[in-house]
């Protein structure tokens, strides 16, 4: 048996650091410091270096927010530079449809899906603008210094390594329906990907250098009002954005400077705007009035007040802000931070919302357009709503912490809805527990979406204090934070899976955490035909993740669930379930039988399956098919029948067998 354990240590360096999803983006942002140029100065050319080196991340097409501490002065300031609607937009053009949206928000489905994917999905940039504003303000080396390496990097072209080539095919689907950006990014119509005993393939990235080149040598401002914008503009317009000069010319980015908001003995800097920040700083508040005094490492208590703390950030958030990502699909999101010889910190987080963003490549320019539209809800007269010129909610939230010993840090993330969460606990793994950075980002962390259900995976490896945490929310459906119950919303449901005992870190979970789940499903390997199925299928959908839409809503399932009561069960039906019950706690090799909550679960679930099964009343048949599924592990053996191999589906099989069926005949007649 191998051992694998995958962790990423932390570098240390005298001069300065520069951290990036990508090493060369990370090797510009060093040379610049190298050269005597400051933190700013770094990220910046590091972010533009992402726009080449990952293209379906990040770049001029897109936007973000800077958060920036200068040591010299001790004050902080945010950037911000997300995108806007364009001032022609009209939410017409945007008719619901049935289902939601298929990226990183809920949002009820838009027609064609035009708010995600396409010309109608893209609003006006802002990246340039903001990085453009941080230099004027804050940074040493000229602007065409800046973007050298940038420039250089899109001239030598996107070398394909494994990680581009699963990028791309991961949205082959979608780009390959826009004729500017398959040409590019899908070479003969097929992934590309190099021979394992040759040079891997290069796709060429001219329009891209070339509108690169031009900002670093005319400025910035060719972006928005020059022979950049015009071409830009033009190039839009063969493609079917909708953009204008109005909207190129009135953008403008944000610079102010920051209070920070108070966390324990630490300050917490990040921007106040449309972003994640406030949520974040939110959560951290509750945590901190939850947990008062954190124990001395995080514990099942620290991640219920986590949890508190988030659901109480995220209730604001989507009933103020609008905000509702699921952050089930991956974003094209990418953070960096940089730390100077001068004690100058930057967090930089910058994006085009998904991957390759509107999918939409403007062949002249070479500029890959954001989705940012897909930000905004679309049903109208809502906080977040769709309208001409407006700024969207985004969930970025770049921070920069001072502690009271007067060391500074920055956190920042990637992920859609999961930014707000992880920032989070980072700030507090490091503040309240003392962990280094390495070791904040190896702890587990947790996230709460506000979610009715909730899925705990391999739940026989979570340590007991969290299965505590579990069993409350599964009996009283509440979680109990420093003496404080929080009611959980109905519907709720626990999903969980676990491993066979026998492997290697599980141990068996407690016999009152067991018996309350209704079910035990015990799954084995798939057959020959459904696993052929299985591949076939992921070969026509051309990609590993699913799109999935929601079939009903939590108001609906409750009506759903509610109504199993006027579903008849005849007293002989139930008398057949307690007299299995009993069976069980007789047999000579059980040990503990089923609790009566098996007999409950019985009763429920009965009517369930005959609603499924289209009729108003239970039948016996009903429990003779739910029985091993309700029972199987409430059931504990005796020490020698067990070691002897004896199953408890055995037994209650044996027992099906040997009780009386009873006859419905009246329910029958009805």
């Amino acid at each position: 048996m191998e051992h694998w354990s995958i962790a990423k240590p932390a570098v240390y360096a005298e001069g300065g650091v520069v951290v990036s999803q990508h090493y060369l983006a990370a090797e510009a942002g060093a040379a610049v410091l190298e050269q005597g140029g400051n933190a700013i100065d770094a990220a910046i050319a590091a972010g533009f270096a992402l726009g080449a080196v990952e293209p379906w991340m990040s770049g001029i097409g897109g936007c973000g927010f800077m958060t920036i501490y200068l040591a010299d002065t001790g004050k902080s300031y945010a950037v911000e530079f997300g995108v806007r609607a364009s001032n022609s937009l009209n939410p017409k053009d945007y008719p619901l449809s049935s289902g939601f949206d298929s990226d990183l928000f809920a949002w009820p489905g838009v027609l064609d899906n035009r708010n995600v994917l396409g010309p109608y999905s893209v609003a006006v940039p802002g990246y340039v603008a903001g990085v453009a504003l941080a230099a004027e303000r804050f940074a040493t080396l000229s602007w065409c210094d800046l973007l050298a390496p940038a420039v250089r990097l899109a001239e030598q072209g996107l070398t394909v390594d494994w990680y581009s080539s699963l990028k791309i095919a991961s949205s082959a689907q979608d780009i390959s329906a826009f004729e500017s950006t398959r040409s590019v990014y899908l070479p003969d119509g097929q992934v590309p990907m190099g021979h394992w005993a040759g040079a891997p393939p290069v796709i060429e990235l001219t329009g891209l250098a070339q509108s690169l080149k031009q900002i670093a040598d005319e400025g910035p401002q060719t972006f928005y009002s020059g022979d950049l914008a015009n071409r830009l503009l033009s190039d839009a317009a063969n493609v079917g954005i909708g953009l204008t000069a109005e909207d190129l010319t009135h953008y403008q980015a944000q610079c102010y400077e920051l209070a920070g908001v108070a966390y324990r003995d630490a300050r917490v800097y990040t921007p106040t705007g449309l972003c994640g920040g406030p949520s974040m700083c939110d959560a951290l508040d509750e945590l901190a009035r939850g947990l008062p005094l954190p124990g001395s490492q995080p514990d099942g208590d620290f991640y219920c007040a986590v949890a508190s703390g988030l659901n109480h950030a995220y209730e604001y958030r989507l009933s103020q802000l609008g905000d509702s990502p699921d952050g089930k699909t991956p974003g094209c999101t990418t953070h960096l931070n940089v730390t100077d010889r001068h004690g100058n910190v930057v967090a930089l987080t910058q994006t085009l919302l998904s991957v390759f963003g509107s999918r939409l490549l403007l062949p002249d320019t070479g500029i890959l357009m954001n989705n940012g539209i897909m930000w905004f809800d679309p049903s109208p007269g809502r906080p977040n709503s769709l309208a001409p010129g407006k700024r969207p909610l985004s969930n970025m939230c770049p921070a920069i912490v001072r502690l009271p010993s007067g060391d500074t840090f920055a956190v920042g993330a990637s992920g859609g809805r999961r930014i707000v969460s992880s920032c989070m606990q980072l700030i507090s793994f490091m503040t309240d527990f003392a962990m280094s950075a390495e070791e904040a980002m190896h702890q587990p962390r947790i996230d709460v979406g506000g979610s009715d259900l909730v899925l705990a995976d391999e739940i026989n490896r979570a340590p007991a204090k969290v299965q505590s945490a579990l069993l409350e929310a599964m009996q009283e459906k509440r979680v109990t934070v420093a003496g404080t119950n929080h009611q959980l919303q109905e519907p709720f449901f626990v999903l969980a899976t676990e491993n066979p005992i026998e492997m290697e870190g599980t141990y068996p979970l407690p016999e009152a955490q067991l018996d309350r789940f209704m079910m035990k499903l015990s799954m084995g390997y798939p057959g020959r035909p459904i696993e052929r199925a299985i591949l076939v299928k992921r070969k026509q959908r051309g990609k590993d993740d699913h799109t999935l839409h929601a079939i009903t809503t939590p108001e609906k399932l409750r009506e759903m669930q509610l109504s199993l009561e006027k579903v008849r069960i005849d007293d002989s039906i139930i008398e057949y379930i307690v007299e299995i019950i009993y069976r069980t706690r007789e047999d000579p090799r059980v040990k503990v039988g089923s609790s009566p909550r098996g007999a409950q679960s019985l009763f429920k679930l009965s009517r369930a399956l005959a609603v499924l099964s289209g009729r108003d009343y239970v039948i016996p048949d009903d429990i003779k098919r739910l029985s091993i599924y309700t029972l199987r592990h409430r059931i504990i053996l005796k020490p020698e029948p067990r070691i002897k191999g004896v199953k408890t589906e055995e037994i209650v099989s044996e027992i099906l067998e040997q009780v009386e069926v009873p006859t419905t005949q009246g329910q029958l007649e009805d």
